[in-house]
């Protein structure tokens, strides 16, 4: 498989080290009004949860997954065609990029002009939307 452009995908596994500094942004600014975090200081955000080595690069790695998939879906309007890899040797794309080890490589997006213009065929959207009854939409329990 080739492709003219490779966008390599990385998560900075440093970031958390300044989420204090980071949180209390965004609560001066006001991100947090209306929300249940309104009032938390970063103090309390993060006791609201358990950070671990694994959460954090969960975490992380979904936030990048949300990315690529924007730069995808971004790619395809302009026309272009869009491909994810997520099967790779890490190392070995580090050591030919130059990327430290500070960052985790979570995918490397390729992308390239269509061979076709052809879409796929779509199932229905019968076929995939799951619509709750009537009742159950205005039920508390949602």
């Amino acid at each position: 498989m080739e492709a003219p452009v490779i966008i390599i995908c990385c998560a900075d596994l440093e970031v958390f080290a300044s989420i204090h500094n980071r949180v209390s942004e965004l609560q001066k600014e006001g991100a947090f009004s209306g929300t249940c975090f309104q009032g938390y200081t970063a103090k309390d955000f993060l006791a609201g949860g358990t950070l671990n080595e694994s959460s954090i690069k969960a975490n992380l790695a979904l936030q990048v997954a949300i990315a690529i998939e924007h730069l995808a879906l971004q790619a395809v309007d302009r026309g272009l065609g869009t491909c994810w890899i997520a099967s790779f040797d890490e190392k070995q794309v580090k050591k030919i990029v130059g990327i430290s080890d500070r960052y985790s490589i979570v995918a490397l997006l390729l992308l390239d002009i269509p061979v076709s213009a052809r879409t796929r065929p779509r199932l229905p959207i019968e076929e995939i939307l799951i619509s709750l009854p009537e009742n159950k939409a205005d039920s508390d329990t949602l």
